[in-house]
């Protein structure tokens, strides 16, 4: 404690003579519960020095060291990135301060608060203490509409039922700023292509009794320069614009001028029985490399409908959302014509579009660490943008891993450090719309539809077995909306063939017979959906929630073909399919986070996962790639990857096989904050487990039980390091488990004093676990 307390005295910055004290912190105190205290701190002007770890100056004590002698580039470098200048107290930045709270007070309806401040010094050091009195505030007695435009009333009356203002509400200006917002987004949604939030004013009548007031919101006409007088400005009404051409360019070269090559034109109709009048015209100097067809099905701006941002918007999130697109450039000109009336317009649609190179190929590298394990990933990926001019993307991959891991055979069959050699080849085809017989066109423009087709083939040679797996899905993929998406996958099949070492056989023999299957050939043949509904915004940084449910269910068209095709029952009793035993089951699982948000810099999660899985008909047991699993880099980091329960079953560390269950349950809490530039840091809880549907003589105390599910749940701790680079996040997590549920009852927990260093696992990732 000497030592610390010298070092934490040795490091404090030093007054200059003739500067302020110290600047060690600012508090705010707000009398009353209507305004929290967090809602004033960005109105301080001058921030106090930060501490690290909360107790040590280290920034500005470096700064003033770098100050003395003579400066030199590595003094110039390292008080850019490492130091930071120390701030002292300025008494006019303070009263800055408090002016800034009360304007914000008074535009937030407290028209009569009060700001106040003292300052503490205490060993040239400055506290600085804001006081504020908010006192009552204002409410919105009456709203009242005054048009000198009256070309829009009919507009803005018919969209009041959505409005952000109601009579009775307090008075907010930030409300009433997102209220013009509002209705000028609306009201180019109908035509006004030139409308913005200047055309809408407010005036205030305050003078009524009481603390009320009224609200006046005025649209103004748009005005233009007198053509005869000088300096003055005349007003006319709004007009309302329609869609004269849509115009597109689907290979526009950044840097290309407008006449740079000469160009040919095609005019396209959206389908035989299309009716309007004008249509699309597509611009392009060289063969067109994607069917017009493929951007046609995502444009919302149609030539002869009033102008709608929304649908310009929609159109720039179809072709940007497109795989083969690197920009898309969306701007409007007006076709000037003397036969319209005043009121009336003509807008001339142009969208360029950029293309990706159509042809790419990468490299990709990773190193691994499972519990202690090491190990080595490669894939080789070659991509075609546009591979039959449709925009479809397809993706060729070879990857070859190697992985030191645990089992009966650990020893043996070793390549290097390395016992488990993986390789493959996977292949997939993204095409953006769905083939189906019939094309619904509004969903093609508004769901952002794909049809995803994936194949592969795996082999995976472990200690105890090598498993081969071929694997073949087709699905579909598209968004409802920003926040929801939606993934069917109609047929998703797996057949695996797995080839056990004689050692681990043996063990597998002394196992009930439901779980022995579990390493033993299979085919399976399903029906997966998934959901995901994401709130987040990343422009203002709010909490946000995420949800992802999942649910699958197998066998039913194996069963039928089976039946039908007279394969009748095989291999112990149980049907087959091509001489291969098919699955049975059905599988849900539910992920829930929130995001919490407490600083700018700091973020509080909270995270819950359910699942469960219920083999039937010609399964006793969940294949193994369907089995819920615990432990590992992204779950329970107390514990190595698929080593945790089920249940209370004591392992009694012989290993050998991989722990999965049949019901899944977890709960996580993590705290990320900032440590220094891209170094983060976390502090983590773990809680959960995996259990059993039925009781098993192999795994006791592993079924799931309502009267001891909450005895049997594991828990760990720990802290992490992060290094963000933006583009990818290394991640290293040192985790303990504190609490055993296979320990007998009393002996569960693990205090800090029995900790030892070899209970930490250490965990490293890339990105974030959730």
């Amino acid at each position: 404690m000497v030592l610390t307390g010298f070092l934490l005295y040795s490091c404090m910055p030093s007054r200059k003579a003739g500067n302020n004290a110290f600047l060690k912190k600012n508090e705010i105190q707000v009398e009353g519960e209507d305004v929290d205290e967090g809602d004033l701190e960005d109105f301080v002007q001058q921030e106090g020095n930060k501490r690290i770890l909360g107790v040590w100056w280290f920034k500005p004590w470096l700064y003033q060291q770098l100050d003395k002698g003579e400066t030199t580039g590595i003094k110039k470098w390292m008080k850019e990135n490492l130091a930071s200048p120390p701030v002292y107290y300025n008494p006019s930045m303070a009263v800055s301060s408090v002016d800034m709270m009360e304007q914000y007070l008074f535009s937030k309806g407290y028209f009569d608060a009060e700001v106040n401040f003292d300052t503490v010094e205490n060993n040239n050091k400055a506290t600085i203490t804001y006081h504020a009195s908010p006192n009552s505030p204002y409410s919105i007695k009456n709203i009242e509409y005054q048009f000198e435009d009256t070309l829009l009333r009919p507009y803005v009356f018919s969209d009041t039922v959505n409005s952000l203002i109601k009579e009775g509400d307090k008075y907010d200006m930030y409300l009433l700023d997102d209220e013009r917002d509002r209705i000028a987004k609306n009201l180019r949604r109908e035509g006004f292509y030139r409308f913005n939030k200047e055309y809408i004013r407010y005036k205030v009548d305050s003078s009524l009794v009481g603390n009320n007031l009224d609200v006046y919101v005025q649209l103004l006409p748009r005005k233009y320069p007198s053509p005869e007088v000088p300096d003055k400005m005349l007003t006319r009404s709004h007009k309302r614009y329609k869609i004269n051409r849509v115009i597109i360019k689907p290979d526009k070269k950044v840097l290309q001028s407008p006449a740079s090559t000469d160009t040919l034109e095609l005019q396209y109709r959206k389908s035989f029985s299309d009716t309007i009048t004008t249509p699309y015209t597509f611009i392009y100097d060289e063969p067109m490399r994607v069917k017009p067809k493929t951007y046609m099905r995502r444009v919302k701006v149609n030539p002869g409908n009033w102008y709608d941002f929304k649908n310009v918007q929609s159109t720039y999130d179809n072709l940007a959302g497109l795989g083969i697109t690197r920009f898309v450039k969306i701007d409007f000109s007006e076709k000037k014509s003397p036969n319209l009336p005043d009121t009336l317009g003509l807008l001339d649609c142009n969208i360029d579009i950029n293309r990706k190179p159509v042809h790419s190929l990468s490299v990709e590298t990773e190193g691994t660490n499972t519990a202690g394990r090491p190990g080595l990933a490669g894939r080789l990926v070659y991509t075609n943008k546009n591979l039959f001019r449709g925009g479809e993307v397809f993706d060729i991959s070879m990857r070859g891993a190697l992985e030191a891991q645990g089992g009966t055979n650990e020893a043996e069959n070793k390549f290097l450090i390395f016992n488990t050699i993986e390789g493959g080849i996977d292949a997939s085809l993204t095409i953006p719309h769905f083939l189906l017989p019939v094309q619904p066109e509004f969903f093609a423009r508004d769901y952002y539809p794909y049809t995803n087709i994936n194949t592969g083939y795996n082999y995976q040679k472990r200690p105890d077995y090598v498993r081969y797996i071929t694997n073949f899905s087709f699905g579909y993929r598209w968004r409802q909306s920003k926040a929801k998406k939606h993934t069917l996958t109609p047929l998703n099949i797996n057949a695996v063939k797995i080839f056990t070492e004689p050692s681990f056989e043996e063990r597998l023999q002394q196992l009930d017979k439901k779980y022995r299957e579990q390493y033993t050939n299979h085919l399976l043949a399903s029906l997966k959906y998934s959901f995901i509904y994401n709130t987040q915004n990343v422009r203002n940084g709010n909490d946000f929630f995420y949800l992802r449910s999942n649910f699958e269910s197998s066998g039913i068209i194996m069963d039928f073909l089976s039946q039908t095709l007279g394969y009748g029952k095989q291999l112990g009793g149980y049907n087959t399919l091509f001489n291969i035993r098919y699955a049975q089951f059905l599988r849900t699982d539910i992920d829930f986070r929130y995001y919490h948000y407490p600083d700018q810099d700091k973020t509080l999660i909270f995270r819950s996962l359910f699942g469960i899985g219920v083999p039937y008909g010609n399964s006793d047991a969940l294949p193994f790639e369907k089995g819920f699993y615990a432990g590992g880099a992204n779950g329970m980091r107390g514990w190595r990857i698929r080593s945790l329960g089920p249940g209370g079953y004591d392992d009694t560390g012989e290993g050998g096989y991989d722990k999965i269950g049949d019901i899944q349950m977890e709960f996580n809490t993590e705290y990320r904050f900032p440590i220094y530039r891209f170094f983060e840091g976390a502090l983590f809880v773990d809680a959960g487990n995996i259990w059993l549907l039925n009781k098993s003589k192999d795994y006791p105390k592993g079924h799931f039980d309502f009267d001891s599910f909450l005895k049997q749940m594991a828990v760990d701790a720990g802290f992490g390091l992060r290094l963000d680079f933006q583009f990818f996040t290394l991640r290293v997590d040192a985790a303990i488990p504190f609490r055993q549920p296979s320990e007998p009852a009393g002996n569960r927990w693990q205090s800090l004093t029995e900790i030892k260093s070899g209970d930490i696992f250490w965990n490293f990732g890339i990105g974030y676990p959730f």
